[in-house]
C-alpha cells in the first residue's frame, strides 16, 4: 500500500510519516505546491493532506486536489487539510482561541472513522482557526468535538473523505495509532471493493468515479 502525503511546509508532516511508515506502508511526500498533475499522478492509494501555515486558501492546490482527485480515493486531512476538506464542501472557516501544542478533550467521537474506539480521549491541537460547528453543509458530519463545542472531526456523508483538526501524530494524542490503523483499514477496505462493508456508500463511490 502507498499513501501520498501533501506537505504545506509544515514540521508535523514527517510527525505523519512515521505515523504511517511505523504501520508498514509506504508514504511518498510531495510539495503542496507541486504541479497539480504531479499531485494526482497515479500511484498512491490514497492521499493525505498535512498540516500547514494559513489558511486553505493559501494553498490553492488542496481545493483542486479535492475537486480532481476521483472519489473512490481516500482523503485524510489533518489540521490545515481537516478545513481544506471543510472549505471545499461548504463549510465556513472561523478565529478560534489559539491553542498550540496541548493536550485537549475530545469528546462524542462516532462515525465511521471512530468505530471501535474510545468516543472520548485526550489529543493534540496545535491550531488558531477552525470550522464554525454552527455552518455544516449537507454533505459533512461532525464526527468529534472539542469541549466548547469545536469541530475536531469530519468525514463527508458517502465518501472516504475525513478530516481531523487535532494530530494524531503526536506524542500527546496517544490514540493516534489506532486512527492510521483505522484509516488503513478503510483505504484496504475500498481496495477491494468492500466500501459498504465499512460503511461507505460503494453505488455513490463508483458513482462519482464515472462521472469523473
Amino acid at each position: 500500500m502507498k499513501l501520498r502525503l501533501v506537505d504545506c511546509q509544515d514540521s508535523f508532516t514527517w510527525n505523519l510519516v512515521d505515523l504511517f511508515t511505523g504501520q508498514g506502508v509506504a508514504v511518498e511526500v510531495l510539495e503542496a505546491n507541486s504541479s497539480l498533475n504531479t499531485l494526482l499522478a497515479p500511484g498512491p492509494d490514497a492521499w493525505i493532506l498535512s498540516p500547514g501555515p494559513g489558511r486553505p486558501h493559501d494553498w490553492p492546490n488542496l481545493e483542486l486536489l479535492i475537486e480532481k482527485l476521483p472519489s473512490e480515493f481516500p482523503i485524510l486531512g489533518v489540521c490545515l487539510g481537516h478545513q481544506a476538506l471543510g472549505e471545499y464542501y461548504g463549510a465556513c472557516l472561523r478565529k478560534e482561541s489559539p491553542i498550540h501544542g496541548e493536550s485537549v478533550s475530545i469528546q462524542n467521537a462516532e462515525g465511521r472513522f471512530f468505530k471501535n474506539m474510545e468516543s472520548n480521549f485526550e489529543a493534540m491541537r496545535y491550531n488558531s482557526l477552525g470550522l464554525d460547528p454552527n455552518c455544516r453543509p449537507e454533505l459533512l458530519t461532525w464526527t468529534a468535538l472539542g469541549a466548547g463545542g469545536e469541530v475536531m472531526a469530519l468525514e463527508h456523508r458517502s465518501l472516504p473523505r475525513f478530516g481531523l483538526q487535532f494530530h494524531p501524530d503526536s506524542i500527546l494524542s496517544p490514540q493516534g495509532s489506532l486512527m492510521a490503523t483505522r484509516f488503513l483499514e478503510i483505504v484496504r477496505g475500498i481496495k477491494a471493493g468492500n466500501g459498504s462493508l465499512l460503511g461507505l456508500d460503494s453505488e455513490t463511490i463508483r458513482a462519482h468515479s464515472s462521472a469523473g
